[in-house]
């Protein structure tokens, strides 16, 4: 697994996602990811950005992003 700092060397680019909603924060961030932008900030202006969060990390664990 790639650290952190390496990702961040490797792919420099954020994108901060603000949703209207979790689900809303959850599709943009995936679009994101398949956009090739691999480092995402999910804010908490985002309602339940908490649980957007949470959601994200178990799909992008299984996709070994």
């Amino acid at each position: 697994m790639t650290s952190v700092l390496e990702q961040l060397k490797q792919n420099y680019i954020f994108a901060v996602i603000r949703g209207k909603s979790s689900d809303d924060a959850i599709e943009i961030s995936k679009h994101s990811v398949l956009g090739g932008i691999k480092n995402i900030e999910v804010t908490y202006t985002t309602p339940d950005a908490s649980k957007a969060i949470s959601e994200l990390k178990s799909i992008f664990m299984q996709m070994k992003i």
